[in-house]
């Protein structure tokens, strides 16, 4: 409620946009007008001498009342406008035609309480007469977000349901032009969309516009999660992190975050490189045994901890890490 409201983001039908606007409204006009009662009855109640001056005085204070009221109601008045020009795929700022006098008012009029919205989802948001659907996750590891969910049950597609698939293909131009769009999406969701495109051939455009929005939200996703950084050469050590695993990107992602513009890149990442590979160098340790002291033996020398172990197997790693470029040439294998 408090995003329908009060919040610029977007898109609503016009049902919605005319509900809101006429009880936001009807709800301010009552309550000024109840206020200034209140105010009139309240300035009886006090001694003369704290009464309005003039009509004017008394016309100032009821006027700062009226505002004071009218900031709330006015807010969501244009809040409800911004995403009725959202729905029409079109910037909020289309609002500011209201300030043209007759033909500014009747084109706001018209455009945000009688046209209807885009079908389907547009930059701004999905479409808000569409049907809610269940949430789902795309197998190939991107998760599609709640808005952009597909509604149809896991189930292969029917031979009957090819039929008439193809027979769209065949004599249905928007059919082909939604069946090429289909090519962006993961397997699984093409045949959903398929059953849908069949069951609903009147709605042809509707799923066209969807699966567009879902390939794009899709492809930003894939796209974030490969180049989380933006910058080419932080991304390259990000993928490179690949080889040791998540939780090595993980790490690397979250110091880059928390300390950006304090540390060397490159010295992170050959860090969290020596650190992955310091297990591989761990299983070639010996423990021996002299004089009832225990030695660590690795590459032909001796420690008497495992902390002195550690520390110089982590110096000679990340070393040879920084004499190969930082680990790009695979990290030094």
């Amino acid at each position: 409620m408090w995003k329908l409201l009060f919040s610029f983001e977007g898109r609503i039908n016009r049902a919605t946009f005319w509900s809101v606007t006429i009880a936001v409204n009807l709800a301010s006009f009552v309550g000024v007008k109840l206020c200034g009662l209140v105010v009139v009855a309240w300035w009886r109640e006090l001694p003369r001498e704290y009464w309005p001056t003039s009509e004017e005085e008394a016309f100032w204070q009821l006027f700062l009342i009226h505002m004071i009221l009218g900031i709330p109601a006015s807010w969501v008045t244009l809040a409800a406008a911004a995403k009725r020009w959202h729905d029409r795929d079109k910037s909020a700022a289309w609002i500011l035609i209201s300030l043209i006098p007759v033909i500014g008012w009747g084109w706001h009029l018209v455009e945000c309480g009688f046209l209807r919205g885009t079908v389907g989802p547009n930059k701004y948001g999905p479409d808000p007469l569409e049907p809610k659907h269940p949430p789902e996750t795309v197998s190939s590891g991107a998760s599609v977000p709640s808005t952009v969910r597909v509604a149809a049950e896991t189930s292969p597609v029917q031979d009957e349901v090819g039929e008439k698939y193809a027979m769209l293909l065949k004599y249905s131009d928007t059919a082909r032009e939604a069946d090429a769009r289909l090519s962006k999406l993961p397997e699984e969701l093409r045949g959903r969309f398929k059953q849908d495109i069949v069951a609903n051939p009147d709605r042809i455009e509707y799923f066209a516009n969807r699966i567009e929005y879902i390939a794009t939200r899709i492809l930003a996703e894939n796209q974030k999660r490969l180049r989380p950084f933006g910058d080419p050469q932080l991304d390259a050590l990000y993928q490179k992190l690949e080889t040791y695993g998540p939780e090595a990107q993980a790490e690397f992602q979250r110091v880059l975050t928390f300390l950006k513009g304090q540390v060397d890149p490159e010295k992170v990442f050959i860090q969290i490189v020596a650190e992955k590979k310091l297990g591989e160098e761990l299983k070639n340790v010996r423990l021996r045994t002299r004089a009832g002291v225990i030695q660590y033996v690795w590459n032909g020398e001796r420690y008497g901890s495992r902390e002195e172990l550690h520390a110089d197997i982590l110096k000679r790693l990340e070393d040879h890490q920084f004499r190969h470029g930082a680990g790009l040439d695979g990290g030094g294998r």
